[in-house]
């Protein structure tokens, strides 16, 4: 979350997304102002975890094999479709 400060009225509003260099317009004094490092600052952070292994740990488990597929191969390739239209007739030629 960012706080954008009006440095005309020194209003505060919070966002969630901020562009540098965009133009930004007060809620409470209408003017537009240029969002710049000065008219901004950063609340949150998301931290990252200690080390990999409480990375690990909340991983989700993997995937193992389904009933059907004792020998973990692939399953067999579907039967290929049938058309759903007959095929173009062809062209007659007139003598």
């Amino acid at each position: 979350m960012y706080e954008l400060t009006c440095p005309y009225c020194r209003h505060v509003a919070t966002s969630s997304f901020v562009r540098k260099g965009a133009m930004a317009r007060c809620a409470q004094c209408g003017r537009d102002y240029l969002v710049k490092p000065e008219t901004y600052r950063r609340l949150a952070t998301i931290e990252a975890p200690d080390s990999l292994e409480s990375v690990a740990a909340t991983a989700p488990a993997p995937l193992t094999a389904t009933a059907g597929s004792a020998t973990g191969a692939p399953p067999a390739p579907s039967p290929a479709p049938t058309a759903s239209r007959p095929p173009a007739a062809t062209p007659t030629v007139r003598a």
